[in-house]
């Protein structure tokens, strides 16, 4: 089991996978789409992920892709989200 990264780095990783793959999460949050508990989840499950730095690399990267790397534990939240 992978020990659980820190929640700050974790939100931003999160948000900007989000942001990336055309999903606004405060909007998302302000529209009653995502609910508070929602969100934890998301970064909670974003800290439990045993690739972080390939993440951060993947989200820094020259021109990054809109697609979420196969590892990324919140795929079906945003693809949920952005279907809406």
């Amino acid at each position: 089991m992978t020990p659980l990264g820190t929640p700050r780095t974790h939100f931003f990783l999160t948000s900007g996978a989000a942001k990336l793959t055309g999903v606004d999460l405060v909007a998302a949050f302000r529209e009653g789409r995502l609910t508070q508990a929602e969100w934890s989840d998301a970064v909670t499950r974003c800290r439990g992920c045993a690739e972080p730095g390939a993440c951060a690399i993947w989200l820094r990267g020259p021109e990054p892709e809109t697609d979420l790397p196969g590892y990324c534990r919140n795929a079906a939240l945003f693809d949920a989200l952005r279907d809406i």
